[in-house]
């Protein structure tokens, strides 16, 4: 089964209304709803989950950057923990789907659409668990902060790596 963190801007109307729903299906231990949450408290729920979901309508009128670069961040925070993850279809999330091969991208942002997203990463899935290895990968090789180092350091002269020549 499932274990959902719901964490946003919302609404408190829309918060007591998630809430509501979850209790109505009886998932309300299942379902975890939170207002806008500070960092260091939604980096721990991280670790914890199943599967990242990153949804930001694309019909949505030019996003700033402050909130696409906060959904980049979200989708690193996900592969950092090895999460497979969904993302819609805008451009961003795309291009990072096919740098990667670690994220879902949805077919459509519709409610079966996410259905069959979730569907196909269910914990203990082959897809599910190829897409949380490429996640891993992917961090590792091009996100983590040794990877973005790296080739600063070589401009530098500094990398230590067994093929400096010394």
């Amino acid at each position: 089964h499932w274990h959902f963190a719901v964490i946003g801007a919302y609404s408190s109307t829309a918060l007591t209304e998630m809430q509501i729903q979850a209790r109505e299906l009886g998932m309300e231990s299942r379902v975890h709803v939170l207002p806008w949450t500070p960092y260091d408290v939604v980096r721990r729920w991280v670790p914890g989950c199943d599967v990242g979901v990153a949804l930001y309508a694309s019909e949505a009128p030019n996003l700033n950057w402050r909130v696409m670069g906060s959904a980049r961040v979200k989708l690193m925070e996900y592969m950092a923990a090895s999460l497979p993850s969904i993302v819609c279809s805008r451009d961003t999330f795309a291009a990072l789907a096919n740098a990667t091969g670690a994220l879902e991208v949805l077919e459509s942002e519709t409610d079966a659409s996410i259905t069959r997203a979730l569907d196909r990463l269910q914990p203990g899935t082959e897809h599910g668990a190829r897409l949380s290895r490429a996640a891993s990968a992917a961090h590792l090789a091009r996100y983590h902060c040794e990877a973005q180092l790296a080739p600063l350091l070589h401009s530098l002269g500094l990398d230590r790596g067994p093929a400096r020549e010394r």
